[in-house]
């Protein structure tokens, strides 16, 4: 079922209309910004695991783009503002880190669950 959320902005309400089905895609990080006018560009990658052969000589990593995006470049700098100043604030940095050392100490739990193999030097 379609939702609507009303957003206040200081130059006026706006009414966010969310279907059902929005596509959902991963991103490990950005390829590539190219910012211009009006619009900007910005490529978005996913790692992906080596093919059966491995990896060529001097390569490190494979990205596979899954999304290029183009918006107007107002709008990106606005949507870049808003997640710093959102950030900025003190009491989401303070969840961030608590999030990301909760996450840390799992991961060391989890490895350190794993038990010795006899074999192992």
């Amino acid at each position: 079922m379609t939702k609507t959320f009303r957003i206040p902005y200081p130059s006026g309400d706006i009414n966010a209309i969310v279907p059902d089905q929005v596509p959902l895609l991963y991103a490990d990080g950005v390829m590539n910004a190219a910012m211009g006018m009006p619009n900007s560009r910005v490529t978005f990658f996913a790692v992906r695991p080596p093919d059966g052969d491995g990896l060529p000589e001097g390569i490190v990593e494979q990205r596979e783009v899954v999304l290029d995006l183009v918006v107007p470049t107002a709008a990106l700098i606005e949507a870049c503002v808003n997640i710093l100043k959102n950030q900025a604030h003190p009491a989401n940095k303070q969840a961030l880190a608590t999030a990301a050392a909760l996450y840390t100490s799992q991961i060391k739990n989890i490895v350190d669950a794993i038990p010795e193999r006899p074999d192992a030097e």
